[in-house]
């Protein structure tokens, strides 16, 4: 029989005894480590006596996205948890056509009969304030009968731009615009005559002003699908927003089968874009458009004052 001994008024065997000693000898360690603790905060054992507070939380269910209905080159929706990281790095892209039903005819102010024929300007100063009369195919003057063209209170605005030729020059659209300082995007599409009702966009220019800190969208649409956007970082670029009468450029070159749209404002250099697609044939006839809304229904702030089409020297 196993030798007994006496622990604690019990009688134990000498292997009980030891797991005794280790017990006691483990409970003399945690009470040297906690003694400073309680010494140094007096409200630790009134907090470890007292129940945990039971905490309710609501889940908010997820928003549906919102539904599409004009253009635009990338989507504003927000996202939520794991999407919204996602959507730091780069913007969501556009639900394809195929889910899109095919968007109805929009309405257009109405345009001047008949466009000019471009105009010779390179014999002029390039100033955008010494262009000749005759190029203006959309002149829209502060007065009664032909007040400024604005986004948030007439239709989308369509301006023809005739006969685009594949010559040293360069051909150049030069709008006179006004941006509020705090309109948060505008939007100007430029287009072949034949497009479809925006199924076809050579060039989409939509500054932003406060999506992600501020950026230049640039994109281009065939067959109603957007193409890869370009996002440029809007505080690198000349403003785009807080213009009033400023002077904005986009000028065509064409070059060894390829056409490059250059954008100035104000005669400073804002970006470049060459067409994704072939040139357009010579003697093509192009749209200037300048949406109101986006495809998920958000305004595209801009009044446009006139618009001249004809030559330039290169900007």
């Amino acid at each position: 029989a196993a030798e007994l001994v006496e622990r604690d008024g019990r009688m134990v065997t000498a292997a009980e005894a030891a797991l005794l000693e280790c017990y006691r000898q483990a409970e003399a360690k945690k009470a040297v480590v906690a003694e400073p603790q309680v010494a140094a905060h007096p409200k630790l054992l009134e907090l470890a006596s007292t129940k945990p507070r039971q905490v309710s939380r609501t889940i908010a269910a997820p928003k549906a996205p919102p539904a599409s209905s004009s253009s635009s080159g990338a989507p504003a929706a927000p996202a939520s948890g794991g999407a919204a990281k996602e959507e730091a790095r780069r913007e969501e892209p556009v639900v394809p056509s195929v889910s899109v039903p095919k968007r109805a005819k929009k309405a257009v102010s109405s345009l001047p009969a008949g466009a000019p024929e471009p105009t010779d300007a390179r014999a002029v100063a390039s100033d955008a304030g010494a262009l000749p009369e005759e190029g203006f195919v959309r002149s829209l003057r502060h007065d009664e009968a032909e007040p400024p063209w604005d986004s948030w209170t007439t239709p989308n605005l369509e301006v023809a731009l005739p006969n685009l030729l594949p010559v040293s020059g360069n051909q150049t659209a030069i709008l006179d615009v006004s941006v509020d300082a705090q309109a948060d995007r505008w939007a100007l599409n430029l287009m072949p005559a034949n497009h479809d009702d925006g199924a076809t966009i050579y060039f989409h220019f939509n500054p932003r002003r406060k999506e992600k800190g501020g950026g230049l969208i640039l994109n281009d649409k065939f067959d109603d699908d957007w193409g890869m956007f370009q996002r440029l970082n809007l505080h690198k670029l000349p403003p785009l927003f807080g213009l009033t009468n400023a002077k904005l450029a986009f000028q065509f070159e064409q070059t060894d089968g390829e056409t490059t749209i250059y954008v100035a404002l104000d005669r400073r250099p804002v970006v470049s874009w060459t067409l994704r697609c072939d040139s357009p044939a010579a003697s093509s006839d192009l749209s200037l458009a300048a949406p109101t809304h986006d495809d998920f229904g958000n305004d595209e702030r801009i009044t446009i004052h006139s618009v001249w089409w004809g030559w330039l020297a290169p900007i």
